[in-house]
């Protein structure tokens, strides 16, 4: 966790941030227009008894609408089916969509099926939650199409809809604890609480320090190809004991997932449970039942959209900035000139600059990169040379700050990259500040 004095240190950088000539008027996104074509939408089939059997209608469901069911159906209808295979839709027991839902992208009953679990209280349930419930429904697209590609965003929970409603790809690292019999001999499994259908198989029997990874069967987790991001609110660790030596205490190290969004194809990470350093054991105290035919939660987590974020945490840079530290040894300082190499461009930091002080360099974005912004991800390695025939310098810190361009409203964010140095820095030579895009980090 960052110290009091280290992000008032952020805050000063961020202010120090040269404005751009619109810095008063947020960077807006410039959408090419394109030609009105009627709404997208899907037919919905409701019906009074299951599976699909009559009394049914249809119900048109244009794409990111909700729609009341006719009022006849209300808190009657026992099936449901989207015509369109690409489409996925949400039924709701509220009139206005909000609240706890079911999703399908196919006919499904809500007689019978996977029963409603009530240790979880996600928003997403089983179907079967909802026999004569149904109010409301919201369609939307399967696979989301990509985002403009003229975009500027930063990642938040406000931006996360477009960029990423949904997961086509979900994978995990998972960690046993590195104590002596850290491991277990039972069967460890991932399971997603509402959002899911089944468990995902994690491995079986894992030993002490064991690392696990892995990639989600999407269509058998989750029963369909892709999953809402918003509706994944709850992991749980389900523990199936496998015989007379099972049921044995294990140590849970953390585990960590990334998923891929539908569409644009971002990559997201949620490592908030790493570490949880906690010994896990199946508790069959009052349960008559066969152990070995269920499965036991031994851990469950709560999952909240900003939980989950990108690296970077933004697309584009609108200015940048690199500050220089030198060390506090004797003869730190030098008589040459320091420069900041980046891209195309080279860029002035300090000349003749003292010991154990700090100087900066603004960024021509024009200059270095060819363009008013840059694609962090574009950002490569900057060079710090010195140039004079003088003496050395000795740099301590080089800190490289990008402040993000963004949609009209979006919070302020800066973004930076920290490397130290303890060697000397000769005359016509240059030290590499390393750049990639998962080491940029909130200023």
């Amino acid at each position: 966790m960052a110290s009091e004095n280290e992000c008032d240190r952020a805050r000063t950088l961020l202010a120090q941030m040269p404005k751009s000539p619109n810095a008063d008027n947020p960077t807006q996104v410039e959408r090419p227009p394109t030609a009105k074509t009627p709404t997208e939408m899907t037919v919905v089939d409701i019906c009074q008894n299951d599976p699909l059997n009559p009394p049914c209608t249809t119900v048109d469901a244009p794409y990111g609408e909700c729609v009341t069911v006719p009022a006849d159906y209300q808190k009657k209808i026992s099936g449901v089916k989207p015509h369109k295979s690409s489409a996925v839709c949400r039924f709701y027991s509220k009139a206005t969509c909000k609240g706890q839902y079911f999703e399908v992208n196919k006919g499904t009953s809500l007689v019978g099926g996977k029963a409603p679990d009530k240790t979880v209280t996600d928003l997403q349930q089983p179907p079967s939650a909802f026999n004569d419930e149904v109010a409301s429904v919201k369609c939307g697209p399967e696979e989301p199409a990509p985002p403009p590609s003229n975009l500027r965003w930063i990642w938040s929970s406000k931006t996360q809809p477009e960029l990423c409603a949904r997961l086509d790809q979900l994978s995990f690292d998972f960690e046993i604890g590195d104590a002596t019999r850290a491991g277990t001999y039972d069967r460890v499994k991932l399971d997603f609480g509402g959002a899911g259908v089944a468990p995902h198989v994690v491995a079986d029997k894992p030993a002490t320090s064991d690392k696990i990874s892995g990639t989600i069967d999407m269509t058998k987790t989750f029963g369909k190809k892709t999953v809402a991001l918003d509706s994944i609110q709850t992991i749980r660790i389900l523990d199936q004991e496998l015989n007379f030596q099972s049921g044995d205490g294990w140590d849970l190290k953390g585990f960590k997932l990334q998923g891929r969004c539908a569409g644009s194809g971002l990559v997201v990470y949620l490592d908030k449970f790493y570490p949880v350093d906690k010994t896990l054991q199946v508790d069959t105290a009052g349960d008559s039942s066969d152990p070995y035919s269920k499965d036991w939660v031994v851990w469950s987590g709560d999952v909240k959209i900003d939980d989950w974020a990108t690296h970077p945490l933004c697309s584009h840079f609108k200015d940048m900035r690199v500050f220089l530290h030198l060390q506090n040894w004797n003869y730190a300082g030098t008589n040459n000139a320091l420069y900041a190499n980046v891209g195309q461009g080279k860029f002035l930091i300090a000349d003749k600059p003292s010991l154990n002080q700090e100087f900066n360099a603004t960024v021509d974005l024009q200059k270095a990169y060819k363009g008013k912004d840059v694609a962090v991800i574009k950002v490569g390695n900057i060079a710090i040379s010195s140039e004079g025939g003088h003496d050395a310098a000795a740099p301590e810190k080089v800190t490289v700050v990008g402040e993000c361009a963004g949609a009209e409203g979006s919070k302020a964010t800066a973004l930076s990259v920290k490397q130290t140095f303890s060697e000397w820095l000769y005359d016509g030579e240059s030290f590499t500040v390393d750049i990639t895009p998962d080491k940029w980090v909130k200023a």
